[in-house]
């Protein structure tokens, strides 16, 4: 516990940090996508349930303030609204509980969602209802400059729902959302095969002081889709990822490039992930796909994934520069099932950045912290991280990554050895590195120590022989050491 609470003192630290290193400085650059358009605005369309009319849903017009659309169906009104603006506005949604029959299709560029809270809930109906689209307008390959804010959107319930918010662009075009900013919101009820957030080809999308939860088995918190349209810039800040029960293989955020073409520059900072207690088999972050770049994690809260990060290139394909940094990922459960890792670099992964970052499981529970399986790609690094518990910390099989000063893990060392000469030629010493060293290097610390001797060494010890034994003495024969992996 006390190692946690030494983590979360160093969260604001290493933010600063970050960014005055300008390690996640493209932050800021995609933080323009928070910049809403309508924000400022009065509200163009007033949505409200209205009690003294047998709960119809009514549309007051935010200039004449006259009801200009009313009816039982909420998502009709709502689209009313919508379709009448002519160039972008705000609607304002009161609190109450709507229901949702038909997917409401948000084509307006320049255009402000806002709910008065969380306790402002759209809902989808059943038969898998999407509640939220966002459609490229007629004649346009690109919508943009669209807010939403503080409401709850749900699905009909676990098992029945669509994707809450969706974009409709078709995958292998050039479509795509730009400049989407989601805030305050409350994502709940998504079922197998569906996301609580899917995006085609989105540029410049933030996200923040969200939660997502009620996902089902095989369902996505996030997915976001590069497919025909370089995409990305994506930030991540301050949101909340719970499964919400006992269901299997969900994932939280799920990032993936087609063939042709690039998603870069995701961002995530200070979110929280957890999967819960009784789940198995969940991932929280899935890196798939074909090329892609430029990924940051950055002081995040990961407890109890199966997989925490599992970065899989497409045969053939490269992902690199992904940072991992001052992260907290542990299990406080024996969950941990066969081939469970923390963290999975796939094949032909370049540039990986493991560092600084706190590992703690249950003991005995058979999880791998690191499971670096990148094979012949340079410029990976697992550096100052923290092994607690861990039953294998890191499973490295490329010689190619870098291994420094990590704790639990022992990757390099050195020191001095004493011996007394009684005529052996041989000496030993415990290197105590994790596996076998790299190198080994010796030198003599004594004038009895010099002389003809060479060197070699295997996963527990050094071994120094010489060809004519040392003189004979007391602590006479002292070997200065280093040894690394």
């Amino acid at each position: 516990m006390e190692n946690r609470r030494e983590w979360l003192k160093k969260v604001p630290i290493s933010l600063v940090a970050g960014l005055a290193i300008g390690s996640v400085a493209h932050l800021i650059r995609s933080s323009q996508a928070q910049e809403n358009p309508a924000t400022e605005r009065e509200e163009s369309y007033i949505i409200f349930i209205d009690s003294e009319d047998g709960n119809k849903i009514k549309a007051r017009n935010g200039i004449t303030g006259k009801i200009d659309y009313s009816d039982a169906d909420a998502a009709t009104v709502i689209q009313n609204a919508i379709d009448a603006l002519t160039n972008g506005g705000k609607i304002f949604v009161k609190q109450g509980i709507y229901s949702i029959t038909q997917p409401i299709a948000i084509t307006k560029n320049n255009f402000y969602f806002e709910g008065e809270g969380r306790s402002t809930t759209l809902q989808g109906a059943a038969g898998s209802v999407d509640v939220l689209t966002l459609t490229s307008p007629r004649g346009s390959s690109e919508l943009e400059n669209i807010g939403i804010e503080n409401l709850t959107v749900c699905g009909y319930s676990r098992t029945d729902s669509g994707n809450l918010i969706t974009s409709t662009q078709s995958a292998g075009t050039s479509n795509r959302v730009a400049r989407l900013c989601l805030r305050g919101l409350k994502l709940v009820n998504v079922a197998s095969g569906k996301s609580a957030i899917y995006l085609v080809n989105p540029v410049n999308v933030y996200i923040e002081d969200s939660m997502i939860t009620g996902l089902d088995s095989n369902s996505c918190g996030i997915t976001a889709i590069a497919d025909g349209y370089a995409s990305g810039h994506i930030c991540l800040v301050g949101n909340y990822f719970h499964f919400g029960g006992s269901y299997n293989g969900a994932t939280m955020l799920h990032f993936s490039t087609a063939s042709g073409s690039s998603l870069r520059r995701v961002t995530a900072v200070a979110n929280s992930f957890w999967m819960g207690s009784g789940a198995t088999l969940g991932t929280a972050v899935l890196i798939d796909g074909c090329s892609s770049q430029g990924y940051r994690f950055i002081s995040n809260s990961f407890e109890e994934f199966y997989k925490t990060f599992n970065i899989q290139p497409s045969s053939g394909y490269l992902i690199r520069d992904v940072r991992i940094e001052n992260n907290m990922i542990w299990y406080r459960t024996s969950l941990a099932e066969s081939g469970q890792s923390m963290i999975y670099t796939g094949t032909r992964t370049k540039g990986i950045q493991i560092v600084g970052n706190y590992f703690e499981a249950v003991p005995g529970s058979g999880a791998t912290g690191i499971n670096d399986d990148n094979g012949a790609e340079p410029n990976n690094k697992i550096e100052r991280n923290e092994f607690r518990f861990v039953d294998s910390p890191i499973q490295p099989t490329s010689v190619f990554t870098k291994m420094r000063g990590n704790i639990g893990y022992v990757t390099e060392n050195a020191g001095t050895a004493t011996f007394s000469g009684n005529g052996a030629a041989t000496f030993t010493i415990a290197h105590g590195l994790a596996s076998t060293p790299r190198i080994a290097l010796v030198t003599a610390g004594s004038s009895d120590a010099r002389g003809d001797f060479y060197v070699t060494y295997d996963a527990s010890n050094i071994t120094v022989t010489y060809g004519t034994p040392p003189p004979t003495g007391t602590n006479n024969v002292v070997l200065l050491w280093y040894a690394e992996m």
